[in-house]
């Protein structure tokens, strides 16, 4: 009996530690010094369980003034209203990450929670979000050890062009458009 009860306390700590967690917002270089960096989505692509619809980003039209947080309101006072805002989506870690754009400056910036954990410059992948949105089918390579390659396959189920586009370090390296 006791040892069944250590046991069920055991598990029951594991899993509150584990859920009251959250992913760091930094990451540690080799100098100690913290530094961002970029989420990605959990599923990349369009196969209608955890991802319905190909739009990635919607045009901002209105004004976003409700259920921001403080740091959000100081950003849209600082920079303005974003021209493009991502549909949130869950990181790789499990957290929900809201994303904006903003063409006109060439900066995206990545809020968890509120607060911003990323922000940087427009990519190539952000921009082929932006014009195509998710892809039908996605593969992720590690290239080198801080480098990651997405194949991204843009399709129609019954049309038989395909594109497939590749990036390395968001970076576009390849494309090619197939019949």
């Amino acid at each position: 009996m006791r040892g069944t009860l250590l046991l069920a306390a055991a598990i029951s700590a594991l899993l509150a530690s584990c859920k009251a967690g959250t992913a760091p917002r930094w990451t540690y270089d080799v100098s100690g010094m913290p530094a961002t960096y970029k989420r990605y989505p959990r599923h990349m692509a369009v196969d209608y369980v955890n991802r319905f619809r190909r739009t990635a980003y919607l045009p901002v039209k209105q004004p976003m003034e409700e259920y921001l947080s403080d740091e959000q309101r100081r950003w849209i006072s600082e920079y303005g209203q974003p021209d493009y805002r991502r549909r949130l989506f869950r990181e790789r870690s499990g957290e929900k990450v809201d994303e904006w754009i903003y063409l006109a400056q060439n900066k995206m910036v990545q809020f968890i929670g509120g607060h911003v954990v990323y922000e940087g410059p427009v990519t190539d992948l952000e921009k082929t979000l932006i014009r195509l949105g998710y892809p039908s089918g996605c593969s992720i390579s590690q290239n080198e050890p801080s480098v990651e390659r997405f194949n991204l396959t843009y399709g129609r189920i019954f049309d038989l062009e395909r594109e497939i586009i590749s990036l390395a370090g968001d970076q576009i390296v390849f494309r090619q458009k197939m019949r």
